[in-house]
């Protein structure tokens, strides 16, 4: 684990050298559970980038929140205990003995209270003594979404998963299958995991012996990012997860690896977050066993949390067959697969099998808000879920609080469903949202919708923006024009070059519908540009593949 500790540290100081121009201290991202349950512990997550040394932040929360400690971790070193001061009104400051230089990762523990919508927000503090201070410019509020915290005594009946927890024994796999692991023949490893745990090991074929090489390790950092490894002698190569997982949500974890192009991939959630390309294949002997929880041969499990549909497959999983199998758990496998169904299933001293709040369904899709000619709004959608009982539709006009204005009784045979919001508040922007109601009552949100309102703005022109977004492909555009004028509607990319022209022409009043085929192009970040007499509005949009 030395030589493992000394690369990770390598890779931390050169990645700080590449980001040392700039001057600047900024919370560059934010993350949190994307469905939590109330009175069950989670983390929070941000990270602080930039060469301004970290002071503190103050954290906003629900008043029925609770936190119970904090983190500040740096690449390469062990975390530091924040000093946590709580005052009124779900507000707590938390603090350093000293100011920390970044980056870093922030990890928070806290409490859900309350079920529903949750926004958690951080401000950075400024030095406290007023010589310390920099004029260089220095973050401002960021809040983030917790999207839904759904009721702690949810229980679904039909699965159970494998709950383990620190000081007790690995759960050893020892199965013919574990031959293909040598990296001479193709593989896929996936599993379901819902912790908080860091520091932890959660699946290994490795003995932690430094001249052992071996196919697979799956870790918990010390930041709650997860990485995997395959390592020889010497030398560990490793893949890690754009952002942490161990927020006490469920999260999909695949790694394939193609011996005949190279290539091994990391997946998390159903998409590819990371991928490693060695064209000499290692010789590695096939492992004595697979562990959970830990590294066969140890006594004690590392790892603290839940697992479920543990597969191993002898084939190297594309990109769409691993997204398959994040939204359904019963598709058929070869090779390996641990459920945790069998009540006779023989566990180590530690771990037990519990029920779970993990739901296997096929989410909506292709959510559309249009404003109608008479004023009203048409929401359509498509789903293929049979679990899907009702779907409830929501409606706000913050984005943050919304209200119950319909139910849709679900019949996912038909054509795709659609409700009319036949009288809409008069405001310049509503958000809607549909709820997926599953077996058992649990609620499931899609995304929020945001609809502009033409009717009620002042301007001449208005960029509605486009639906769905993200989008795969194909989205709608929306804008609408008062008066007649010349208009020029165009796609622009991250670097600032217009990719596509779609309207360069003088327009009659009225609202303009049109679709936007992006096959051509790759995915990431766009920007929708309307050109009128009266300005340049844009609108971003996200073309996922």
């Amino acid at each position: 684990m030395r030589t493992r500790a000394r690369v990770l540290m390598l890779a931390a100081v050169l990645a700080s050298c590449l980001r040392a121009g700039t001057a600047r201290a900024q919370l560059q991202a934010l993350w949190s559970g994307e469905r939590l349950q109330a009175g069950q512990t989670a983390n929070l997550f941000a990270r602080w980038e930039g060469t301004v040394p970290f002071y503190g932040t103050l954290l906003d929360v629900p008043p029925d929140w609770s936190v119970r400690r904090a983190w500040a971790v740096r690449p390469g070193r062990g975390p530091i205990l924040l000093r946590l001061d709580t005052l009124a009104g779900g507000r707590f400051r938390l603090q350093p003995d000293r100011p920390i230089d970044g980056p870093l990762v922030l990890c928070i523990e806290t409490t859900p209270g309350d079920p529903g919508l949750a926004f958690w927000q951080l401000t950075p503090l400024e030095p406290s003594d007023p010589a310390e201070r920099k004029p260089e410019p220095r973050a401002t509020e960021v809040r983030r979404q917790a999207l839904f915290v759904q009721p702690a005594d949810t229980e679904n009946p039909h699965n159970y998963v494998l709950a383990m927890r620190r000081g007790g024994r690995p759960l050893l796999v020892t199965d013919s299958l574990l031959r293909w692991l040598d990296l001479r023949h193709p593989f896929t490893v996936t599993l379901w995991l819902k912790s908080i745990d860091r520091d932890a090991v959660v699946l290994s074929t490795w003995r932690g012996d430094e001249q052992q090489a071996y196919p697979i390790e799956l870790v918990l950092d010390a930041a709650g990012f997860l990485r995997a490894y395959r390592g020889r002698p010497g030398l560990h190569q490793g893949l890690i997860t754009p952002r942490p997982v161990a927020d006490g949500s469920w999260h999909h974890i695949a790694l394939s690896y193609d011996p005949v192009s190279g290539w091994t991939r990391l997946y998390m959630d159903g998409r590819a977050v990371d991928s490693l390309y060695v064209p000499d294949v290692m010789p590695i002997d096939p492992p004595e066993a697979l562990a959970l929880g830990g590294r066969p041969g140890r006594v004690a499990t590392e790892f603290e949390g839940l697992l479920d549909v543990i597969v191993l497959d002898r084939r190297a999983w594309p990109a769409a067959q691993v997204r398959r199998r994040f939204w359904r758990a019963d598709l058929p496998t070869d090779g390996l697969r641990l459920d945790f169904e069998a009540a006779t299933l023989r566990l180590p001293p530690g771990a037990r099998r519990r029920r779970a709040d993990l739901f296997f369904f096929e989410p909506l899709q292709h959510l559309q808000a249009l404003n109608t000619d008479d004023g009203q709004v048409l929401l359509s959608w498509t789903c293929t879920d049979r679990q899907t009982r009702t779907f409830v539709v929501e409606r706000s006009l913050d984005g943050r609080d919304f209200s119950v204005i319909a139910r849709v009784p679900s019949d996912c045979s038909g054509p795709p469903f659609t409700f009319r919001d036949p009288s809409p508040p008069d405001a310049p922007v509503l958000y809607y949202r549909i709820q997926q109601e599953l077996e058992g009552g649990v609620l499931y949100p899609s995304a929020v919708l945001k609809l502009g309102r033409a009717s009620v703005q002042s301007g001449r022109a208005l960029l509605v923006g486009n639906f769905p977004n993200p989008f795969q492909g194909r989205t709608t555009i929306q804008y609408e024009l008062h008066e007649p004028m010349p208009v020029r509607l165009s796609i622009w990319d991250l670097s600032g070059h217009e990719v596509r022209v779609l309207i360069d022409a003088v327009q009659s009043p009225g609202r303009y519908t049109l679709t936007f085929e992006a096959a051509d192009l790759p995915s990431g970040t766009y920007f929708l540009r309307l050109e009128t007499p009266e300005g340049v509005q844009t609108h971003k949009m996200i073309l996922v593949r």
